[in-house]
């Protein structure tokens, strides 16, 4: 713990530095950011938590070669301190042109910082990262990435995640997206545990109006024949661009029980979601995120303030 408290130590004073004398360093960022939330469930079960988080970021950047970094500590009812290494990757451009870039990442990333869903994602991403972009299509761009990823390498037990975006499609505010998800691409033989026996297909569309978006999405596992499908769909509002503004997501989810692993499952069983973003003042944000999960009365609110560096 004392190397991690050391490595914040330094990411801080470094920062300072950078502030001072920005146009030596202009390939490096420091980023971070603090967060408070008060977090409530009540139903079937009952749990309240107070939470506070502190995140610190550093990322280099050159036209071929990027490196990231973020450590993230958090408390819950002064219960200890957690300390959780988010991201820490590699980046090179291979090839980049007018119409296609080609790149490749190493290390390791936060699932939903990479792929898009409501549902899935909710884990670390340790692997090879591959990125392809083609741009000025005929009928749309299209973005491929995705890669092998490890999960227990003492037992060779290994998963796969890819995505293809469409956007733009017919010259329309039109994306479309698929996502594979193995979550044992290792012989089930070597690896003994129901919890990765899933393979998920997930196909996203969304249509932009200019004030709002509108998007849905349906979900299905490959590895089970019975109650293995999910959907879920939604609308929100346009990004924050100044103070004041504000984010309204607001979505409707149902899955069955054989959908979505315990090892990587975000979503609700069944329920209505929303989540409102309100810009207080520069780089300060309050957000309220609301779920009502099914009809026997299982509730959970979330108040969080934070401010973004």
């Amino acid at each position: 713990m004392r190397k991690v408290v050391l490595i914040l130590i330094f990411l801080f004073s470094l920062n300072a530095l950078l502030a001072q004398d920005f146009y030596r360093y202009p390939n490096v960022e420091l980023h971070g950011d603090v967060r408070t939330k008060w977090r409530s469930a009540w139903g079937d079960f009952e749990d309240h938590c107070f939470k506070a988080e502190a995140t610190v970021g550093c990322d280099y950047r050159t036209p071929q070669v990027w490196v990231d970094g973020k450590i993230k500590t958090a408390t819950c009812n002064c219960r200890g301190t957690q300390f959780f290494l988010h991201k820490a990757l590699i980046g090179y451009l291979i090839y980049s042109d007018d119409r296609i870039a080609v790149a490749i990442e190493t290390g390791r990333n936060k699932m939903d910082g990479m792929f898009d869903s409501k549902m899935q994602f909710d884990n670390n991403f340790d692997g090879v990262h591959f990125m392809a972009i083609f741009k000025n299509a005929s009928f749309f761009d299209l973005t491929i990435h995705g890669g092998p990823h490890i999960i227990d390498s003492a037992n060779n037990h290994y998963g796969l995640i890819s995505e293809a975006k469409f956007a733009g499609i017919l010259g329309l505010p039109l994306s479309l997206k698929y996502s594979f998800t193995d979550w044992n691409i290792t012989r089930r033989s070597l690896v003994n545990d129901n919890r990765y026996d899933y393979a998920i297909s997930q196909v996203i569309a969304s249509y932009d109006f200019e004030k709002f978006i509108v998007y849905g999405a349906g979900l299905y596992n490959h590895r089970d024949s019975r109650d293995n499908y999910g959907l879920y769909v939604g609308v929100i509002t346009r990004s924050i661009r100044k103070v004041r503004d504000w984010v309204i997501d607001v979505n409707y989810q149902f899955t069955r029980p054989n959908l979505l692993s315990s090892v990587d499952n975000k979503g609700l069983r069944k329920g209505i979601e929303a989540k409102v973003i309100y810009a207080l003042a520069e780089k300060l944000n309050l957000e309220v995120k609301a779920a009502r999960l099914d009809k026997n009365n299982n509730n959970k609110i979330e108040l969080q303030a934070i401010y973004s560096w």
